[in-house]
């Protein structure tokens, strides 16, 4: 199993960065015989949970968050 995230620096959101890593990580993930592939965004970081349900991810479940410093 495989759990992917990435940061984008800020000043390099909205260029398509984010999408094409989340897009491509998943079948890497498969070519290297993972079973599953997950990813995990906190539900108020709505630009990144948008971009995982545009790469095919769904929610199965939700968890608090709270955010360092």
């Amino acid at each position: 199993m495989y759990d992917i995230g990435c940061c984008i620096h800020k000043s390099r959101w909205r260029q398509g960065f984010g999408r094409e890593v989340v897009h491509l990580l998943p079948d890497w993930g498969r070519e290297r015989e993972g079973i599953a592939v997950t990813a995990e965004a906190a539900r108020e970081n709505r630009g990144s949970c948008v971009l995982l349900e545009k790469c095919g991810f769904t929610v199965l479940r939700e968890a608090s968050f709270r955010k360092y410093h």
